[in-house]
């Protein structure tokens, strides 16, 4: 509900399906800024390379080995994508997305962010929370956790679980809460008792 409050006040487009990579793809920061119109095939975007956002936007390659994935888009942002190309009135895949012949700079996309963020009266969030926001978002509508991991380029689940099963906070809360109330709603204890039995078994002898 908040990306799409957000979306709304990103008025550059280049900048606006940047933001739709990140949140609807889960990709590195790095991994969307290195995109070229080449990396899309069919319906996937594929992810090979990596620009290192804090130096000087060097093409590398992916974090780790797992990271070299393909992720399923839709139709909608497909189209958007290549309609950037009207964008550098150029009709070359060897572009990058973002950017033309030059990706765009890290510096310029929080510009944006902040910016929107201010116009949409929401609290800004860091460039990987919109990654963080996609996997949280794909756990809590009960995708599998195989397929998160493969889409996010995690080397195992038990990465993806470690990161981001804190999005489940909020509902093991609810089950403190039931079970606490079904344990106050059908036990009596009688805590004196309770605390005498205990001491008279467990007080060390001298």
């Amino acid at each position: 509900k908040e990306f799409k409050h957000f979306i709304k006040y990103v008025d550059n487009p280049i900048y606006r399906e940047f933001f739709n990579v990140m949140f609807y793809c889960g990709t590195r920061p790095g991994e969307a800024m290195a995109l070229k119109f080449s990396d899309i095939r069919g319906n996937y975007i594929y992810i090979n390379k990596t620009i290192d956002s804090h130096g000087k936007r060097e093409i590398g390659t992916p974090k780790t080995l797992s990271s070299n994935r393909r992720i399923l888009i839709d139709d909608n942002l497909k189209s958007n994508l290549f309609a950037l190309k009207k964008i550098y009135s150029c009709d070359v895949d060897d572009l990058f997305i973002f950017g033309g012949i030059k990706p765009i700079a890290p510096t310029t996309i929080n510009r944006h962010k902040i910016k929107a963020c201010n116009k949409a009266n929401i609290r800004p969030i860091t460039l990987h929370q919109f990654r963080h926001s996609h996997a949280t978002y794909l756990l809590n509508n009960d995708i599998d956790i195989h397929f998160i991991r493969d889409r996010l380029g995690h080397s195992s689940v038990s990465t993806t679980l470690d990161v981001y099963t804190h999005g489940k906070s909020n509902q093991e809360k609810r089950v403190v809460k039931l079970l606490n109330s079904h344990s106050f709603n059908t036990h009596t204890y009688n805590f004196k008792a309770m605390l005498k039995h205990f001491c008279s078994n467990h007080i060390w002898s001298k």
